[in-house]
């Protein structure tokens, strides 16, 4: 049995992936540009600001405050500049 016989994963929920790839990204802590690239992404898919900013907090016991914050402010970047537009 591989992973793509048990059905649906949480990478094939349109909704669901860009929450991942934010995580991965700010988890990285060297990937800002492409954080901010992606949370525009998610934004475009649905995915809600407070539902981002509570990724970036969730991360805080895994990968530590200072990338849970980077990870706040470049959700704040992007809010901002949306909106704006």
């Amino acid at each position: 049995m591989t992973l793509t016989d048990a059905g649906p994963t949480a990478w094939s929920i349109p909704r669901v992936r860009p929450t991942r790839l934010q995580a991965a990204l700010a988890t990285l802590g060297t990937a800002a540009p492409q954080l901010r690239t992606h949370i525009g992404g998610a934004l475009r898919c649905g995915v809600t600001r407070e539902e981002l900013v509570e990724i970036m907090m969730q991360l805080v016991p895994y990968v530590g405050v200072a990338a849970a914050i980077n990870g706040v402010a470049a959700c704040r970047e992007v809010f901002a500049a949306a909106d704006k537009k």
